[in-house]
């Protein structure tokens, strides 16, 4: 069934190169057909992968029924893995998600704390506001206090008013 010079192929042809391809992969589906066996067929399916593909499903079909069940079962194994895998990776990004939403949160409402204690909102009207635990809020102003000579060059406890002096 090659391509002669007087016969003409299905649809345009654009150049020699592209008849060439054509004939050339008619060639091999021809040599497979053929029942050509040993290193000529390992040849043609290593360099075809449609025609690997067909000896693959061949040799499948060639298999008794436990040997094809067998691979079928394997085959089935393998893209039950492939789909659990994809499946987790999903899940734990989403998990990822809402961890990072849920620590904004959190970070929030401490920065929302942190500016209540310093407004002079006491600790309990802060935790309940805020929704943090007594502990939570007392750590904070703590921490709030611990930080105020760094920042300001003196501490004083949190919640209490400087003096102003009177003018002269």
């Amino acid at each position: 069934m090659r391509a002669s010079a007087g016969h003409s192929h299905e649809g345009p042809v654009h150049d020699q190169s592209t008849q060439r391809l054509r004939v050339h992969k008619l060639d091999k589906w021809l040599t497979y057909l053929s029942n050509v066996q040993g290193k000529a067929l390992e040849t043609i399916a290593m360099s075809t992968p449609a025609i690997k593909k067909a000896l693959t499903i061949e040799e499948i079909f060639a298999q008794s029924d436990h040997e094809r069940r067998l691979y079928e079962l394997r085959e089935k194994g393998l893209h039950d893995l492939a789909t659990i895998r994809a499946t987790g990776r999903e899940e734990g990004r989403a998990e990822g998600r809402e961890e990072g939403r849920e620590e904004g949160r959190e970070q929030r409402n401490r920065e929302i704390a942190r500016r209540l204690l310093s407004k002079g909102y006491t600790l309990e009207q802060v935790a309940e506001m805020v929704g943090l635990t007594i502990d939570e809020t007392r750590a904070l102003s703590e921490r709030k206090v611990q930080e105020l000579p760094a920042r300001f060059g003196t501490a004083r406890p949190v919640g209490t008013k400087t003096r102003r002096r009177k003018p002269a």
